[in-house]
């Protein structure tokens, strides 16, 4: 048997804190269009169902209904709709766009409290 193994052969380096969470920040990926993540999952297998269901279906159609010889062209003439799943986006993407909308949402808030107590002093006077 050759040299024995060492705990620092197996793991030469043990990262920090920090950068174990900056390495997840550019690994972990969210959607990006705004949908529950537990609907998406159901909804990306439904949207695939739909778009094969729909295309059998429409060949089954065309060839139902055309009684002309010329079957191949007119089932070639049949397309699949399209629909492609938006790619995920890195987690350090997503949280810069929530820290963006939170922002917006205080600042506007911070607006509308400020035209409301103007608005309330003018009807004072």
């Amino acid at each position: 048997m050759p040299d024995e193994l060492k705990i620092t052969d197996i793991n030469p380096r043990r990262f920090t804190p920090q950068e174990k969470k900056r390495k997840r920040y550019l690994k972990d990926r969210r959607n990006n269009y705004s949908e529950n993540d537990k609907s998406s999952r159901k909804a990306i297998k439904f949207r695939k169902k739909w778009v094969n269901k729909s295309y059998r279906s429409n060949v089954n159609n065309k060839l139902r209904n055309n009684n002309d010889l010329d079957l191949d062209n007119s089932v070639k003439s049949v397309r699949k709709k399209d629909w492609k799943k938006s790619p995920d986006i890195p987690l350090i993407d997503y949280v810069k766009i929530q820290l963006k909308h939170r922002k917006e949402r205080i600042d506007g808030k911070k607006l509308r409290n400020k035209i409301q107590l103007a608005n309330s002093l003018r009807n004072l006077e």
